[in-house]
């Protein structure tokens, strides 16, 4: 999977935008014993200073499946997760393999 680098700009302006109030991690390590999988659920709350903006978070691991105030998001690209139309209040769930 190729990544892109975030720059200055991005951070500057996603945390301008964004203040996030709590992460929820959830980690299954069962496959372990058996092969390499790691499988991860993260559940992120956070406030956006414009409703309607837009940004992205950065996902290093396979998305299996986003949702974005329980909207489904479109597949990551380049390792990042597009967060269209944000809402006052977010609730953004990504789960991971």
């Amino acid at each position: 999977m190729e990544m892109r680098s975030l720059t200055q700009a991005e951070a500057q302006r996603r945390a301008a935008l964004l203040t996030v109030d709590r992460y929820d991690i959830a980690v299954d390590l069962t496959d372990l014993p058996t092969g390499p999988a790691v499988r991860c659920v993260s559940t992120v709350e956070f406030a956006c200073r414009e409703a309607g903006a837009e940004t992205f978070v950065d996902c290093a691991a396979e998305v299996v499946a986003a949702t974005l105030n329980g909207r489904d998001l479109e597949p990551a690209a380049e390792g990042r997760i597009r967060l269209p139309d944000l809402a006052a209040r977010n609730t953004l769930r990504v789960e991971t393999v």
